[in-house]
C-alpha cells in the first residue's frame, strides 16, 4: 500500500511541477525492487530506473523479477551500499527514493544526493530497526529539504503492530 502511495503522490508532485519526464530514478534500499516494478508498470516517465541494495541476493532477485515482467530495459541494479552511491553523472530532474530509511543506520545517503534533486522518502513508528520517529514531523525534520513538496503520514497494520507509514517529497 505504502508503495503504491508513493507513486501517486510522486506523479502528483510531478505534474504540479510540471514535469513530464525524469532522467533517472535511484531506489536505495529496493529489496526485491517493488518501488521499481510499480514505476515501470505505471509507466513512469523515467529514461532508467536503478535499483539499490546493499544484498546480492535482493539484487538477483529483482534482476529475476524485473526480466520476467519484461522491465529490464528501463530497470538497472546495483549491488553496493546506498551510502557509496556516486551521483556525479546525474542531471536534473532526477528522483532519489529510500523507503528503506528505518534500515541505515548512517545517513551518508542522503548527504550524497545532490542539491536540486526530488527526493522521495519513507519511513515509520515503531519499529526495531536502525531509526524509528515517533511523529511524521521528527521524520521530516531528520531529513531537510530546500522545500518540502508533499508530507504525510498513513496508518498501516503488520501481522504483528499498527504502525504509522511517513512519507516526504522535497527538493533536497
Amino acid at each position: 500500500i505504502s508503495k503504491l502511495w508513493l507513486w501517486k503522490k510522486l506523479s502528483d508532485v510531478l505534474a504540479k511541477l510540471d514535469i513530464d519526464h525524469v532522467n533517472t530514478v535511484y531506489v536505495l534500499g529496493s529489496w526485491t525492487g517493488t518501488v521499481s516494478m510499480i514505476l515501470a508498470a505505471e509507466d513512469f516517465p523515467t529514461d532508467v530506473i536503478i535499483n539499490v541494495d546493499q544484498d546480492p541476493k535482493w539484487i538477483a532477485a529483482s534482476k529475476k523479477l524485473s526480466k520476467r515482467m519484461g522491465f529490464q530495459d528501463i530497470v538497472r541494479h546495483q549491488a553496493s551500499d546506498a551510502n557509496q552511491v556516486d551521483y556525479d553523472q546525474i542531471e536534473q530532474p532526477s528522483v532519489v527514493i529510500n523507503t528503506s530509511t528505518n534500515d541505515m543506520a548512517e545517513r551518508d545517503w542522503f548527504d550524497n544526493i545532490p542539491s536540486g534533486t526530488i527526493v522521495v522518502l519513507q519511513g515509520r513508528d515503531a519499529a526495531e530497526s536502525a531509526h524509528s520517529w515517533d511523529t511524521l514531523d521528527n521524520f521530516v525534520r531528520d531529513y531537510p529539504m530546500q522545500q518540502v513538496l508533499f508530507q504525510s503520514q498513513l496508518t498501516l497494520e503488520d501481522p504483528e503492530t499498527e504502525y504509522h507509514r511517513y512519507m516526504v517529497i522535497g527538493i533536497r
